[in-house]
């Protein structure tokens, strides 16, 4: 199955950034962070060979990894990849 795709929009009077597919929003306040999209397919576990599909925030240090399918959130300081 094919994750529902991230679309990430800027609003230009206020600077927040925002990654949203339509059943999940995650948004970012802070102008010194970043927002990108990261695809990938699974290698391991019940899910080998599904797409994955994850807006990430990265702010500080930290970065949050949303879900495009679950919502599912996951907060590290990790470079996660799926």
């Amino acid at each position: 199955m094919t994750p529902t795709p991230f679309e990430i929009a800027v609003d230009e009077a206020t600077g927040m950034r925002t990654a949203s597919n339509g059943a999940v929003r995650v948004a970012l306040h802070d102008t010194d962070g970043v927002i990108f999209r990261r695809r990938g397919v699974m290698v391991a576990g019940p899910l080998a060979g599904a797409h994955v599909e994850w807006a990430v925030v990265e702010l500080a240090g930290v970065r949050v990894y949303v879900d495009s399918a679950s919502g599912a959130v996951v907060v590290s300081r990790q470079d996660i990849h799926p």
